[in-house]
This record gives C-alpha cells, sequence and structure tokens, in this order.
C-alpha cells in the first residue's frame, strides 16, 4: 500500500511540475506573438529536460549501487547492471539535450554528404532519437528478469514508450516545409511534439522515482 501511494504522490507531482512549466512558456510565448518561442533549443526549458534527464540518471544510478550492495551469489547473471546502463543512458541524453548533440551529427552529416537539408532528410535527427528509444528497449528487454520486481512501473514505463514514439513520429513529419508546407498546420503539430516529449521524460522520472522507492524500503 505504500508503495502505491508513493507512487501516486511521485505521478501527480511530476507531472503537474511538467504541465505547469509547459503552460507557464506556451503563455509567455503566446504573450509575445509565439507561443512556440520558449520550446527553442537554448531555452530555460531545455536546462528544465536536461535536468530532468540527469535527475533520472543519479537515481537509477542509486539504484545500481543498491542493487549491487545487496546482491546474491546465487544470481546466475548480474542483472542489476542494467541499472547502470540506464543511468549512462540518460546521462548521454542529458548531455545530448543541453550541447544539442544529435543535431550537430545532423548538420555533420548533411555537411559531409553534401545534402541540402529538405523536409525528408532532416529526420536523421529524428532516427537518431529512434536509435536511443530502441536501444532504451533492448536493455530492459535483455535484463527483463532484473525488472521483473518492478512491476508497479510496468504501466507507466509502457505510456513513457508511447509519449517517445509519438514524438519521434512528429518531429520526422514536421521537420522541413516539404512535409508540411503550411505554418498554421505546423505549428499545432510542433507544439503536441513538445508536449509529448516533457510529458514522456516526467513518465520516465516517475518510473525512476518509484523503483528508487521500492529499493530503499
Amino acid at each position: 500500500m505504500k508503495t502505491v501511494s508513493f507512487a501516486k504522490k511521485a505521478f501527480l507531482a511530476v507531472i503537474i511540475v511538467n504541465i505547469l512549466a509547459l503552460a507557464v512558456n506556451i503563455y509567455h510565448g503566446y504573450s509575445q506573438g509565439d507561443y512556440l518561442k520558449h520550446f527553442q533549443e537554448g531555452t530555460k526549458l531545455t536546462l528544465f529536460s536536461s535536468l530532468q534527464l540527469l535527475f533520472i540518471a543519479v537515481l537509477c544510478w542509486l539504484i545500481f549501487l543498491k542493487r549491487y550492495g545487496s546482491r546474491r551469489q546465487v544470481q546466475a547473471k548480474a542483472y542489476f547492471i542494467v541499472w547502470a546502463l540506464i543511468s549512462i543512458g540518460f546521462m548521454l541524453l542529458a548531455y545530448d539535450e543541453y550541447f544539442q548533440l544529435h543535431e550537430t551529427i545532423d548538420h555533420l552529416i548533411h555537411s559531409y554528404f553534401n545534402m541540402r537539408e529538405t523536409g525528408w532528410s532532416d529526420p536523421i535527427d529524428d532516427f537518431l532519437i529512434a536509435v536511443y528509444g530502441l536501444i532504451g528497449l533492448g536493455v530492459i528487454y535483455s535484463c527483463r528478469e532484473e525488472l521483473k520486481r518492478f512491476r508497479d512501473v510496468r504501466a507507466v514505463l509502457t505510456t513513457a514508450f508511447v509519449f517517445l514514439a509519438g514524438m519521434v513520429i512528429l518531429d520526422a513529419v514536421t521537420n522541413g516545409v516539404d512535409v508540411v508546407a503550411d505554418v498554421s498546420q505546423r505549428m499545432p503539430l510542433e507544439l503536441m511534439e513538445d508536449v509529448l516529449k516533457y510529458l514522456a521524460e516526467g513518465l520516465f522520472l516517475v518510473c525512476a522515482l518509484i523503483c528508487y522507492n521500492i529499493e530503499s524500503t
């Protein structure tokens, strides 16, 4: 019962913080004539996203240390290593978010192959994000035995990956004018993309908080 109560509190707290952050920045942008203004790279929302991802990484690393310290010799495989891998993955995502790593790789690919950036070539960086997600799913699946003891996060984790997939699809659709030429049609899709991104991050954070609470009790 305590775990369920904590899960509800963690879910409400994280989602409310994310919704408030989104609402405030949408309102400020709208009052300045562009409701997407504060969703650009290098804004306070970028820092918020990076810190959120970094917090997930720290929680997963703490879970790894706890699992490593309480490991049993009867374990055939050290499945608890998944927490270290997840932590490293989210650290890289935080670095990527703040320093725009995948966007830089995208530009380098266009430059190296002398490609003109179009709505059909721009999704290269979206592909990189999709690769991040697939690697994450692969790591989780390969160490699923370890994660069975954290069944309470299954629904939240699934929803987070669904939101992440939706974000990647919308990012690919809205990346260039060749795909959606009408700005009035593209902007709502870009807003929905950003909303899904932050909510997915929030749900991943909820999962990390619940897992850490389970491991600490």
